[in-house]
């Protein structure tokens, strides 16, 4: 229709034949453009449902789901161990609020500690050697005037006696061995590791020393570069040479 307008303005060089002739294909040709545009529009769409774009964003849930659960671990570790360092914490108070009760009671107490068995400068031949001594525990005057049994009255008054070995070579650790065995007069008698079994320790000196100390505060195998200063009472110490 404009190009009808134009030409009879003069403003075209078309002849009549022309004007009708590119009326007629203009439809057809608008026609076609629109269905160009639309399958285009209609591939754009499909491309968009083809299973690479479906993977993608599968792919981006599925890491979207490993991210959520993974700062959900890390969230439920975070609570774990705040609420481990409070037990901790309620624990370690409460264990030095029971030594300090402890030592205060046992201020009063009247304990001895002797070891006679094995002597200073004695040698060994092994690595296990026998021990024995004996414990004279009093905790109130009625037992001053009647001894009770030694092996009772620890374990009443939660006392255990632990020996501890060092080898003198290294200097540096205390080693808990196994609690002897009291009796009810106050002896006792056990055995302590004196080196290795494969020879290890021969020609070097050991000190062996047994003390009185809260039961459970120490365990067979714990070394320490002090001795305990919780204890009770020490016996004296006695330095002995494995000799094979």
């Amino acid at each position: 229709m404009f190009l009808r307008v134009l030409h009879a303005l003069g403003l075209t060089n078309l002849t009549d034949e022309d004007v009708e002739h590119y009326e007629r294909l203009q439809p057809e040709s608008r026609r076609a453009g629109a269905v160009r545009r639309g399958r285009t529009l209609q591939t754009v769409w499909e491309m968009s449902e083809t299973p690479v774009f479906k993977k993608e964003s599968s792919d981006m849930d599925v890491t979207t789901d490993v991210l959520k659960r993974f700062w959900n671990v890390v969230a439920s570790i975070g609570v774990m161990l705040g609420l481990f360092a409070a037990i901790i914490s309620i624990v370690t108070f409460l264990k030095v609020d029971r030594l300090e009760e402890y030592f205060r009671e046992a201020r009063g107490w009247k304990v001895t500690l002797s070891l006679s068995e094995p002597t200073t400068d004695a040698e060994i031949n092994g690595y296990i050697t026998r021990i024995a001594g004996t414990v004279d525990f009093r905790a109130s005057a009625t037992d001053a005037e009647s001894p009770p049994k030694m092996n009772l009255a620890l374990r009443e008054h939660k006392v255990a006696l632990v020996p501890f070995v060092k080898p003198l070579s290294e200097a540096k650790w205390w080693w808990a061995q196994r609690s002897p065995v009291v009796h009810e007069d106050g002896s006792f008698e056990g055995s302590v590791f004196i080196g290795e079994p494969d020879g290890d320790g021969v020609g070097i000196e050991f000190q062996i020393v047994v003390l009185a100390v809260p039961m459970g505060s120490v365990s067979e195998g714990d070394r320490v570069v002090n001795l305990p200063s919780s204890n009770v009472a020490t016996s004296d110490l006695v330095t002995v040479k494995r000799v094979k």
